[in-house]
């Protein structure tokens, strides 16, 4: 499957892993076609700001609730619901 993502350009990005052998080249990848190499340092590429976390199926800007608001809230409907039974 190909997955669109907007504005990637159709040149190198630079990776996150310095090659091991010299420190003067680190990991590069090339987007048109997935290769990945040891490039220069000194080379001018592209970045691509990401974290942990970052890839997600929702589309952006949509909230998505962590799993212990989800059980706070279940907690306090229940709480509502014996004291209703209760009462």
């Amino acid at each position: 499957n190909n997955i669109a993502i907007d504005n990637l350009m159709s040149y190198f990005y630079w990776s996150d892993l310095e090659y091991a052998p010299s420190t003067n080249y680190a990991s590069a990848f090339f987007a048109s076609d997935g290769n990945q190499n040891a490039t220069s340092k000194g080379y001018s590429l592209y970045g691509w700001a990401v974290r942990f976390g970052d890839v997600s199926p929702t589309p952006p800007n949509v909230d998505v609730p962590e799993p212990t608001t989800l059980a706070i809230f279940g907690l306090g409907l229940l709480g509502l619901v014996v004291r209703r039974k209760s009462a």
